[in-house]
């Protein structure tokens, strides 16, 4: 699709320049389309990953994220067999200037990279992110090298996280006996045709502390581009509130009391904080009085109403910025 449109475009910027003419552009585009230069070359060829399920939404602020900006602070670099292929690279990147890159050489290795612990949050729905451009050692559908990703929870030992894949490209095949130490294994293999996402699904693992490995294996023949991760995130995903039921002040009350104190429903799940809206006019659209980040389902205000009718509202707010609709709308009257 990329170069669907770049041809186009660099066509377009050479009209008047050696007999170039708008129509020779229209036929530049024709000859791409005919080929379908802009069709998905097949389902899941080159799959994305939304952050979280529909449905739910990526909460802020992250609870790991890795651009590789910044250097490789915080990561662990082993080699069970050969030399670390671990290291920063600057060719093949998704955003910044950096990713990390392991080198599928003319070397037997077994080659891994791992992160410091993160504690998901008990009760919580976690979520792994993070994309990822590879070209292993493959011949046909006999894959001699590839990566793995693996998890450790409360230091209880390494385990395969394909158990908890939830979206994007899965592991392709299994690494072919042989001379790769990881003969046998599923893996991420062959070619990833450019930059992919892998999404897990951590809710298994909530409450415990969290590692995450990638871990390379190569045999000592053929050497390609090896394995390139950028933009690794580990985050919630939350839903929207109910929307909250209001208790009082009642509908239609009079009060003597300038300072009402705002009572409603607990909304539920993923509740972030709430927002109360107070006007004198039932369509709120005269500058409401309006009190935000309210992390209880109780409220006082702090400064008196004048005499007269009011109208109130509330609606209650995730993690991710995700409003419920708003409450029904109670009226009351301060003498």
């Amino acid at each position: 699709l990329d170069l669907h449109n770049v041809l186009y475009q660099a066509c377009k910027n050479k009209i008047g320049t050696k007999g170039i003419i708008p129509a020779d552009c229209n036929e530049v585009r024709d000859a791409t389309v005919a080929v379908e230069m802009n069709q998905e070359p097949g389902v899941n060829f080159n799959p994305d990953a939304d952050y979280c399920p529909e449905g739910t939404f990526r909460a802020s602020p992250d609870l790991f994220y890795e651009d590789f900006e910044s250097g490789t602070d915080g990561w662990g670099f082993e080699a069970l067999v050969g030399a670390v292929a671990w290291d920063l690279s600057g060719e093949n990147v998704l955003s910044g200037k950096n990713s990390l890159w392991a080198n599928d050489s003319y070397e037997k290795t077994i080659s891994e990279a791992a992160i410091k612990g993160v504690h998901l949050p008990p009760g919580s729905k976690p979520f792994l992110h993070f994309s990822h451009l590879f070209s292993f050692d493959t011949s046909g559908k006999t894959y001699y090298d590839g990566g793995i990703l693996a998890y450790s929870a409360d230091a209880n030992g390494w385990k395969d996280a394909e158990p908890l894949f939830s979206a994007g490209l899965n592991y392709g095949g299994t690494i072919a006996y042989g001379t790769n130490a990881l003969n046998g294994d599923p893996a991420f293999v062959g070619d990833s045709h450019g930059f992919v996402d892998s999404r897990y699904d951590l809710t298994s693992l909530a409450g415990k502390m969290v590692r995450f490995r990638w871990s390379l294996g190569t045999d000592a023949y053929d050497s390609v581009l090896g394995w390139y991760i950028d933009d690794i995130r580990v985050y919630l995903c939350v839903a929207i509130p109910s929307m909250p039921s209001l208790i009082s002040p009642a509908n239609n009350v009079t009060l003597i009391s300038p300072r009402p104190v705002f009572d409603w429903s607990n909304s539920t799940p993923d509740l972030h904080h709430y927002q109360l809206q107070v006007a004198s006019d039932l369509s709120f659209a005269s500058n409401p009085l309006t009190y935000n980040k309210i992390r209880t389902s109780k409220y006082a205000l702090a400064k008196d109403l004048l005499p007269g009718t009011y109208y109130w509202r509330v609606r209650a707010y995730n993690a991710a910025g995700k409003a419920s609709a708003w409450s029904t709308v109670w009226k009351f009257t301060i003498q």
